[in-house]
């Protein structure tokens, strides 16, 4: 491997066309993938009373059909990096402590999406195993645009429930995923680990 350089290629990853258009993209430009990130995601927040049925078709779109329909179109390409430079694949999917413990917050089909997707993950590493590693990462509260009206509410309360006491960074989350990806070519799989 080496060096290479990041492009971004944006996406509506709601809509079954725009992945489509988005892994043939990526296939124009590379003949084969080494990691692939599932880190779209959206939230909604509402009383249980008025909390809407829409919230639910568009949540899980998102966050576990379009993860699958991204996965299901690229796993080719992470196979070609095995076959060709017995590297092993890795997709990571970005999930959330919420998928696993209920949270404090009203929302529900945030919590029911990751929930899914932790469990799409494990039917997924046990499907592509063992030329492709799947992880989910059970991911804490952490700066980012989606958490931007959470922590502009309740970030001491959420801060205060957290080991550290503080909210998680982006470069976090990075380094958590650089853990996965082993450069020696092994073959960690955490299990329902809460990162």
């Amino acid at each position: 491997m080496g060096p290479g350089q990041c492009i971004a290629i944006p996406a509506d990853l709601s809509k079954y066309d725009e992945c489509l258009r988005l892994a043939g993209e990526i296939e124009k430009r590379e003949e084969v993938l080494h990691v692939l990130v599932n880190n779209s995601g959206v939230t909604w927040g509402e009383s249980f009373h008025s909390y809407p049925d829409s919230a639910f078709s568009k949540l899980l779109t998102l966050n576990v059909q379009r993860v699958f329909t991204i996965t299901q179109k690229l796993v080719p390409m992470l196979e070609k990096a095995y076959q060709q430079e017995k590297f092993v694949g890795r997709i990571i999917n970005i999930g959330s402590v919420n998928g696993v413990n209920a949270p404090g917050l009203e929302t529900y089909a945030y919590s029911a999406s990751k929930a899914a997707l932790h469990q799409l993950s494990r039917h997924l590493a046990s499907r592509l195993g063992p030329t492709i590693t799947v992880n989910a990462l059970a991911l804490g509260p952490f700066r980012s645009k989606m958490m931007k009206y959470t922590l502009d509410h309740f970030e001491n309360e959420l801060a205060e429930g957290l080991p550290m006491k503080k909210i998680g960074a982006p470069e976090n989350v990075a380094a958590t995923c650089l853990t996965v990806v082993p450069v020696d070519g092994g073959s960690l799989v955490a299990n329902n680990s809460k990162l």
